[in-house]
Protein backbone atom coordinates (compact mmCIF):
# COMPACT_ATOMS: atom_id res chain seq x y z
CA UNK A 1 0.00 0.00 0.00
CA UNK A 2 1.02 3.18 -0.72
CA UNK A 3 2.14 5.50 2.88
CA UNK A 4 2.46 8.98 3.69
CA UNK A 5 6.13 8.67 3.20
CA UNK A 6 5.53 7.38 -0.40
CA UNK A 7 3.31 9.98 -1.33
CA UNK A 8 5.79 12.84 0.36
CA UNK A 9 8.61 11.83 -1.42
CA UNK A 10 6.62 12.04 -4.91
CA UNK A 11 5.81 15.79 -3.94
CA UNK A 12 9.06 16.18 -3.18
CA UNK A 13 10.80 14.39 -6.34
CA UNK A 14 8.30 16.21 -8.96
CA UNK A 15 9.05 19.60 -6.76
CA UNK A 16 12.11 19.64 -7.12
CA UNK A 17 12.08 18.68 -10.91
CA UNK A 18 10.27 22.10 -11.44
CA UNK A 19 12.29 24.13 -9.36
CA UNK A 20 14.29 26.15 -12.72
CA UNK A 21 12.67 28.95 -13.42
CA UNK A 22 15.12 30.74 -15.24
CA UNK A 23 13.75 32.03 -18.69
CA UNK A 24 14.38 30.45 -21.73
CA UNK A 25 13.10 30.34 -25.48
CA UNK A 26 9.60 29.14 -26.37
CA UNK A 27 7.83 28.58 -29.95
CA UNK A 28 6.08 31.79 -30.99
CA UNK A 29 2.33 30.48 -31.48
CA UNK A 30 -0.26 31.97 -33.58
CA UNK A 31 -3.49 31.57 -31.35
CA UNK A 32 -5.41 33.78 -29.45
CA UNK A 33 -7.99 33.25 -26.03
CA UNK A 34 -9.68 30.42 -26.48
CA UNK A 35 -6.85 28.89 -29.57
CA UNK A 36 -8.90 30.97 -31.78
CA UNK A 37 -6.08 31.72 -34.92
CA UNK A 38 -5.18 35.47 -34.90
CA UNK A 39 -1.74 36.96 -36.45
CA UNK A 40 0.80 34.65 -37.38
CA UNK A 41 4.42 35.66 -36.03
CA UNK A 42 5.38 37.46 -39.08
CA UNK A 43 2.36 39.53 -39.21
CA UNK A 44 2.93 40.63 -35.40
CA UNK A 45 6.03 41.61 -36.59
CA UNK A 46 4.98 43.68 -39.68
CA UNK A 47 2.32 44.92 -37.27
CA UNK A 48 5.30 46.43 -35.08
CA UNK A 49 6.86 48.22 -38.16
CA UNK A 50 9.95 45.62 -38.73
CA UNK A 51 10.06 43.53 -42.14
CA UNK A 52 7.93 40.19 -42.03
CA UNK A 53 10.86 38.69 -43.25
CA UNK A 54 12.75 38.77 -39.26
CA UNK A 55 11.69 36.26 -36.97
CA UNK A 56 9.73 36.82 -33.92
CA UNK A 57 12.10 35.66 -30.62
CA UNK A 58 9.28 34.21 -27.79
CA UNK A 59 11.05 34.19 -24.46
CA UNK A 60 9.02 32.24 -21.64
CA UNK A 61 9.74 33.22 -18.03
CA UNK A 62 8.35 34.02 -14.79
CA UNK A 63 8.04 37.77 -13.41
CA UNK A 64 8.53 36.17 -9.64
CA UNK A 65 12.04 34.82 -10.60
CA UNK A 66 13.16 36.72 -13.73
CA UNK A 67 14.20 40.79 -14.20
CA UNK A 68 13.26 41.87 -17.62
CA UNK A 69 16.79 42.98 -18.37
CA UNK A 70 17.22 38.80 -18.00
CA UNK A 71 14.29 38.40 -20.28
CA UNK A 72 15.93 41.02 -22.72
CA UNK A 73 19.81 39.78 -22.79
CA UNK A 74 18.21 35.95 -23.96
CA UNK A 75 15.93 37.83 -26.38
CA UNK A 76 19.52 39.98 -27.42
CA UNK A 77 21.13 36.84 -27.66
CA UNK A 78 19.08 34.91 -29.83
CA UNK A 79 18.65 37.54 -32.54
CA UNK A 80 21.29 37.83 -35.00
CA UNK A 81 24.42 40.90 -34.66
CA UNK A 82 23.51 44.08 -35.31
CA UNK A 83 19.95 43.61 -34.55
CA UNK A 84 18.08 45.02 -31.17
CA UNK A 85 15.04 43.07 -29.62
CA UNK A 86 11.88 44.95 -29.63
CA UNK A 87 8.74 43.81 -27.62
CA UNK A 88 6.01 43.54 -29.50
CA UNK A 89 3.96 40.81 -27.55
CA UNK A 90 3.73 40.00 -23.87
CA UNK A 91 1.22 37.83 -21.91
CA UNK A 92 -0.12 34.89 -20.04
CA UNK A 93 0.35 31.66 -22.36
CA UNK A 94 0.21 28.48 -20.91
CA UNK A 95 -0.02 26.47 -24.40
CA UNK A 96 3.84 27.77 -25.52
CA UNK A 97 4.77 27.85 -21.68
CA UNK A 98 4.76 25.76 -18.44
CA UNK A 99 2.79 26.37 -15.07
CA UNK A 100 5.21 27.90 -12.97
CA UNK A 101 6.91 29.89 -16.14
CA UNK A 102 4.04 31.42 -17.77
CA UNK A 103 4.55 34.62 -19.00
CA UNK A 104 6.01 34.70 -23.33
CA UNK A 105 6.95 37.77 -24.11
CA UNK A 106 7.52 37.66 -28.32
CA UNK A 107 10.45 40.39 -29.36
CA UNK A 108 11.11 40.93 -32.71
CA UNK A 109 15.06 41.50 -34.21
CA UNK A 110 15.20 44.90 -35.67
CA UNK A 111 18.65 46.71 -37.30
CA UNK A 112 19.97 49.31 -34.83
Amino acid sequence: MVTVRHLVTFAALALAGCSNFAPFETQTPNLGPGGVPEQTPQEMVAAAGASPADAPVSICYSRLSSQPAQVAALAAEECNKGQTPKLVDQGVDLVACPLFIPVRATFSCVAH
